[in-house]
């Protein structure tokens, strides 16, 4: 029983690989909008919110299967032929172009979208508000596992990888979406600042 069952874990995963092989850009699309999903639901989870908000959760699938599988999966390609190879010196550039280039887009996409689909008035205040912080933590995770990422995957793998990774980060914007970078002001400074 449990030698058959192995050797149909193995034939789906083989099956799977085969498959985003075949067609990466929808492996790409579905892996990235099932990631986001889930880390909304984690969110929400994690917050303790007695009723899912699907609707919020169906935003981060069309962020995910939508923008960021597809513009993923073009974006790797095009850095694996700018900089071909895995040499240390090739590594580093590709960590650095990915951080530099395609973070800030990324992050841009994960805030106005939202927006954008939420019907807010100014698509770019919350991008404006949080994208400081979003960045910073960017630049503390995406190295690491870029360079993982680069040193030993091949290419028709890295943005099944990202997605992967994507979890734990996917997690933390969802965090970043749902609180406010900047403290309410109190009512008494409020007051006091009017008679002052």
């Amino acid at each position: 029983m449990a030698a058959s069952s192995g050797r149909l874990s193995a034939r789906l995963f083989l099956s799977a690989k085969g498959f985003a092989q075949r067609h990466p850009v929808f492996a790409n699309s579905v892996t990235y909008g099932s990631i986001l999903s889930v880390a909304e639901v984690m969110q929400q989870t994690i917050a303790g919110w007695e009723h899912y908000d699907w609707a919020r959760v169906g935003r981060m699938a069309v962020i995910g299967g939508c923008a960021y599988g597809p513009l993923g999966f073009y974006w790797y390609r095009w850095l694996d032929k700018a900089l071909p190879g895995t040499a240390k010196l090739t590594v580093m550039k590709k960590v650095i172009v990915d951080q530099c280039v395609s973070a800030p887009v990324f992050i841009a996409i994960f805030f106005t979208g939202s927006s954008i689909m939420e019907g807010k008035k100014d698509i770019f205040a919350e991008l404006k508000d949080k994208f400081p912080q979003t960045y910073a933590a960017s630049c503390c995770f995406w190295p690491i596992a870029q360079t993982f990422n680069f040193f030993f995957l091949p290419s028709h793998m890295r943005v099944v990888y990202v997605a992967s990774a994507s979890l734990v980060w996917s997690n933390f914007l969802c965090f970043m979406k749902r609180i406010s970078v900047h403290k309410e002001e109190e009512p008494q400074s409020v007051e006091a600042a009017a008679q002052g």
